[in-house]
Parts: C-alpha cells; structure tokens; sequence
C-alpha cells in the first residue's frame, strides 16, 4: 500500500467546510430577490389654440380685393382642446397679423371675453429681412384652471382713395392671422 507523505487532518475538513460555506452564502445572496420600479410622465405641451369661424387657416386670400375692399373675420383664441382638456400652465398670448407693407390696409380688432366687446391696441412693425407689415395686438392671458374662449372680430378694409387695384399685383394676395404665445410667470 502507497502511503502518503501529506495527511488530511481536522484542519483540512474545516478549511474545506469553511470555504463551501463562503460559496454558499454568496450564492444565495446573488440570487436575491430584486425588483424594477419605473414609471411614465406625461408631459403635454401647453398652446394657445385658435379657430377660425370659417373653418380655415388664417391666411385670407386677396386676389380678387379692390379698393374699397371690406372683409370681417371672427375667430377664436382658447385654452383648451377638443376633449375640453385646459392647458397645464397659464400662457400670454397676442394675436398677429402679417401683410405686405405695400398696400395700406386698416384692420380693426375687437375683443370679446364673457359678452363685452373691446378694442384691441394693434401696434405695427415692418420685418426689415421681407418688408412685410406685422400688427400685434396686446398682451392677453389664458388661465390653465378654467376653461376660457376670447372670441374676436378682425375688420379689414382697403380704403378706395389709398391705391389702385394693381397695387395687390406688386404687394402679395394674402393676410395671415396667428397668435403667439408663452408661458405665463409670475
């Protein structure tokens, strides 16, 4: 029989025991119940929305103006969408209303908010990059606690002693209505 020169004794079982033990334990332990916790915001951004009682999309074709030319346009600015949803925040808004500086048109806007009618200020710049006249009205404000709808009026007139009808030829044939808007701070 071979005899060995090196014996297992005691020690030897409890070095093994002990490092079964280690692998053991870490086992179990990386296998430990975890779990995920996740979750969805939902952000929606806030607009000012405008309808036009025409059904369109705020460009009023020229083409077939003369002077002496009225037209009135109602459309309405609200706060709130089509499942009557209102805003998240409260926004400023202004309406704006873009034209070729060559023909002079008047435009009277008026404001209507829970039955009274009033004139809206409009205050004209003309864009130095297209020479196009741009009329902003005054600054209004949509709560995003109720629901609010601010109905206006907007009256253009080509005054018949103010040019010739060739006039719209050289100027463009439109009129764009829009609103511009931003976040109400404090």
């Amino acid at each position: 029989m071979l005899k060995s020169k090196f014996k297992v004794g005691p020690l030897m079982y409890v070095i093994v025991a002990s490092v079964l033990l280690i692998v053991s334990i870490t086992t179990i332990s990386l296998a430990k119940f975890s779990s995920d916790i996740g979750g969805v915001v939902y952000n929606e951004v806030a607009s000012a929305l405008i309808e036009f009682d025409d059904g369109g999309n705020g460009v009023l074709e020229l083409s077939e103006w003369t002077p002496g030319s009225v037209q009135t346009t109602n459309f309405a600015v609200k706060n709130f969408n089509s499942d009557n949803e209102v805003n998240q925040v409260a926004l400023n808004y202004e309406v704006v209303i873009k034209t070729s500086a060559l023909i002079n048109l008047n435009f009277v806007l008026t404001k209507t908010v829970s039955g009274v009618s009033s004139p809206v200020q409009l205050t004209k710049t003309v864009d130095s990059n297209s020479s196009f006249s741009i009329y902003t009205g005054t600054t209004s404000v949509l709560p995003h606690t109720t629901l609010q709808t601010d109905q206006y009026s907007l009256r253009i007139e080509w005054p018949s002693a103010s040019a010739n009808e060739d006039d719209l030829l050289v100027a463009g044939d439109y009129i764009k209505i829009n609103v511009n808007w931003n976040q109400k701070t404090a």
